[in-house]
């Protein structure tokens, strides 16, 4: 018959040996470990672009590239930067912040567009080709009451052919 002592020794030591059991992602293949880059990214939610963050080497500052100087070296931008999604709110800091070297290959875009107004005119569809030659996605979030919304303001806001 088996004591509680020896039972719960046996368990300790098969837990503690399943908690230091780490997986060596480092062994994988570079191409393998881009595509759980890739993938990664590409969870994350709409990262804010602000004034605070445009010149910011923004891919070695993800929780990934944090946990682990290994993530900080092994992470390439260019992966990070064609695979996350970026939020914009104002023309102008997206303009800046695709001048920063290395940030040409980004392909998508969430656009907080805000109110909905006759006076709200940015032409955000050149603004963003002018910027993004990769651009694959764009998200528009517009706020609106829609008592409020005159019905012409839809008009010629968005054309597609």
């Amino acid at each position: 018959m088996t004591s509680i002592r020896t039972f719960l020794k046996a368990n300790e030591s098969v837990s503690k040996s399943t908690l230091s059991t780490k997986f060596p992602i480092s062994r994988l293949p570079a191409e393998l470990r881009n595509e759980i880059y890739k993938y990664y990214f590409a969870s994350l939610p709409p990262l804010p672009i602000m004034v605070e963050n445009i010149s910011s080497e923004l891919h070695q500052e993800t929780q990934l590239s944090l946990s682990s100087p290994y993530f900080k070296f092994d992470i390439l931008s260019p992966t990070f930067y064609s695979n996350c999604t970026f939020s914009f709110s104002s023309p102008k800091i997206l303009r800046q912040f695709a001048g920063v070297e290395g940030r040409g290959k980004i392909a998508r875009v969430r656009i907080e567009y805000g109110e909905l107004s006759r006076y709200n005119r940015t032409d955000w569809v050149f603004v963003l080709f002018q910027s993004f030659e990769n651009l694959e996605e764009v998200t528009f979030v517009v706020s609106a009451k829609w008592k409020e919304v005159d019905a012409g303001v839809f008009d010629h806001w968005w054309e597609c052919e």
